[in-house]
């Protein structure tokens, strides 16, 4: 009786082994023909991520929307947050080294406030949230950010960006960012390359630093662009389906160009929604969603060192949220 009872005792343990084994497994053979998930490479945060920081930072999905990140980097450029701190001299030392190589037939870069204020902007954004990238969390670039936050540009902006982690005891040197900035890809040919340069372009730099630890580490953010052309009057970040958009220029402050033809451009889906639109009698807004304009450019005056003059392009504009 005793020996039948460590027997059933026996088999129960085993059966029991076997379930443990058997529920351990499952997940594994779930996931046999699944496809395997590879996260995204997503910035890591600056630490400390203190108080301060967080108050500053709204929900991520918030963002996504065009008027949501116009109104929050606003309020971050009038009043970047304590723990975060604008160079403004370095950023003048800076442009000053880069325009210092910018030779003949090159003229120094001008400051444009809306290239300043999406760069620094930029700038600010990655101290504050942790990243380094031309692409902030919402995927926006250069092109992306001077689309929405400068409502008059038509052209084509270029950024170019930096991080750098210095010593609490000073300062980098503008000579070494500049270094270090025009060791980026395609930096040097696109800022003071005689032969490649635009020879009379606008710039916007912004430079924010925040104590991390024991090291202060800097985000530079730089947005160059040609001249292009300057709408007369901001367009709106968002129009109803029957609005005409004002696409009158100011050719004054576009040195006489002014683009003749345009497009609308869905960026979400990576196609053109409306060709042929005449900027002097524009069509009125006919569907909901997300353009951007794109224009017409006339011919570039022929670079140094006797090269043809370079070929019409489409230049882009500001962008517009239909409702």
């Amino acid at each position: 009786m005793i020996a039948d009872l460590r027997g059933v005792i026996a088999v129960s343990v085993i059966h029991g082994l076997l379930l443990l084994l058997i529920l351990l497994a499952i997940p594994g053979i779930a996931s046999i023909g699944a496809p395997t998930m590879v996260a995204a490479p997503v910035a890591a945060p600056l630490p400390p991520r203190d108080p301060e920081v967080v108050r500053a930072l709204p929900d991520p999905s918030v963002l996504r929307s065009a008027s949501e990140y116009t109104s929050w980097g606003g309020r971050l450029y009038a009043s970047p947050p304590g723990v975060v701190q604008i160079e403004k001299d370095l950023e003048r030392d800076l442009m000053g080294v880069i325009n210092a190589k910018r030779v003949t037939p090159l003229t120094p870069l001008e400051p444009e406030e809306g290239f300043q204020r999406a760069a620094r902007m930029h700038a600010i954004d990655q101290a504050l949230r942790g990243f380094d990238s031309d692409l902030d969390p919402e995927l926006r670039n250069t092109t992306d950010r001077v689309a929405v936050l400068h409502r008059r540009y038509v052209g084509l902006p270029a950024g170019f960006g930096l991080s750098h982690g210095h010593g609490t005891s000073g300062l980098p040197s503008a000579a070494e960012l500049a270094r270090d900035l025009l060791a980026q890809p395609n930096a040097e040919e696109a800022l003071v390359s005689p032969e490649k340069s635009v020879a009379n372009a606008l710039y916007g730099l912004g430079i924010a630093s925040r104590l991390v630890g024991e090291q202060r580490v800097y985000r530079v953010s730089l947005i160059v662009g040609p001249r292009g052309a300057m709408l007369a009057a901001p367009l709106p970040l968002t129009a109803r389906v029957g609005d005409i958009p004002n696409l009158a220029f100011d050719t004054a402050a576009s040195g006489g160009v002014a683009p003749q033809t345009y497009e609308l451009w869905e960026p979400e889906k990576g196609t053109t929604a409306f060709s042929g639109g005449s900027t002097t009698a524009p069509q009125p807004f006919t569907t909901p969603g997300v353009y951007r304009f794109k224009m017409n450019a006339p011919p570039r005056p022929a670079p140094a060192k006797g090269k043809d003059a370079a070929p019409p392009s489409w230049w882009r504009g500001p962008e517009v949220t239909v409702k």
